[in-house]
């Protein structure tokens, strides 16, 4: 498996059961590994559906996807390939944003709370990015801003791009 697709042991299984010919399966945080309990006769497509793996937090390529088929020594290569990358193709999407002004006065200098909730994990260095639309005028320069994390954030380095 490519190093940013997550195996958890626990719970990738293939679902229900090896699609065209009967199997077991064995893990380990890189790969799966199927012994066929039947055999196959050449160019007969065999179908496995692996579930519980997590795609990765990018939308950059995965390094390689490599099949290989072993002998039943469980050691000798029969034959190898495939060595494709996968790439997502969609963003997880933020569902829930709560935008607070602490004032609703027009022209008021203000502060706002953002609480959101992202399907993605945030994990450390990832950074937020707003947007503002063009009726709010955002802080000129970083000397301006007041900007902290309230809840779920310990440390917050905020700038403002181009300055």
């Amino acid at each position: 498996m490519p190093s940013q697709i997550q195996i958890d042991t626990n719970t990738v299984k293939s679902k229900g059961t090896c699609a065209s010919s009967p199997c077991t399966e064995a893990t380990n945080d890189e790969q799966i590994v199927y012994l066929m309990t039947a055999g196959s006769k050449a160019n007969t497509p065999i179908v496995i559906e692996i579930g519980g793996v997590t795609n990765p937090r990018s939308m950059s390529s995965t390094d390689d996807f490599v099949v290989t088929t072993l002998d039943t020594d469980g050691v000798s290569e029969i034959d190898s390939g495939y060595n494709k990358r996968a790439r997502m193709t969609k963003v997880g999407e933020i569902t829930s944003v709560l935008l607070v002004p602490t004032s609703d006065v027009n022209g008021m200098n203000n502060d706002y709370t953002f609480t959101m909730y992202s399907p993605i994990p945030i994990t450390n260095n990832d950074q937020l990015k707003f947007t503002f639309p063009e009726q709010i005028v955002p802080p000129k320069n970083s000397e301006e801003m007041n900007c902290q994390g309230v809840t779920n954030i310990n440390n917050v380095t905020c700038t403002i791009v181009g300055n």
